[in-house]
């Protein structure tokens, strides 16, 4: 896809697919906001309010810049003194350019980038190609879960040597088909589980 070009402040200014970066970025920026599906440029605008300059600022690249100016790995000292990567943004960085972008900006070209925005970067799509993968990520999770609880030996304490139990005889309190480290966040996922539990 090629770059989307733009002018602002007399800069030239580009808009490409977001990088993984920018997409942490603009989701920290974005939290705790509503919008409403099918929700239309105007009203875009307005539910991002205040925060729009450093949402512009994020998803717009002056021509020639890097990216790795505003955001990456760091070490820093974990709680036991081992270094460990850390990821951030630089404030400043992202400041200095929504600054220069809040005073460059028009009304027409606001509008141009926020639609090529949804363009560039087909958000539904996205969360529903996500929402697939987590919900069969689930689906394997609490199938392998049942399979090792059903196939695992019966402890000592469980079985007494005068005392056997065939698979069918196995009481059902006894299976755990789901945990709550397999239980995905998709209702479709939890159906999915419960039914599998039903016929193990």
């Amino acid at each position: 896809m090629s770059d989307k070009q733009y002018t602002i402040g007399g800069q030239a200014w580009v808009q490409r697919p977001l990088v993984l970066g920018q997409w942490k970025q603009l989701m920290e920026l974005l939290k705790g906001l509503a919008i409403p599906a099918g929700a239309g440029i105007p009203q875009l605008i307005a539910i991002v309010g205040d925060r729009l300059p450093l949402a512009l600022a994020v998803v717009l690249i002056e021509e020639g810049s890097n990216l790795r100016d505003r955001f990456g790995l760091r070490t820093v000292a974990g709680p036991d003194g081992t270094q460990i990567p850390e990821w951030y943004q630089n404030p400043e960085v992202m400041l200095e350019i929504a600054n220069e972008i809040e005073a460059g900006i028009d009304a027409d070209t606001i509008m141009r980038v926020v639609d090529d925005f949804l363009s560039c970067n087909p958000v539904s799509s996205i969360l529903e190609r996500l929402m697939g993968v987590l919900q069969t990520a689930g689906q394997i999770r609490a199938m392998t879960s049942m399979q090792s609880t059903s196939s695992s030996p019966a402890s000592p304490e469980e079985t007494s040597p005068d005392e056997t139990k065939s698979c069918g005889d196995s009481p059902l309190e006894t299976a755990s088909p789901t945990s709550e480290s397999t239980i995905a966040t998709s209702s479709t996922v939890n159906q999915s589980s419960a039914s599998a539990g039903d016929s193990a």
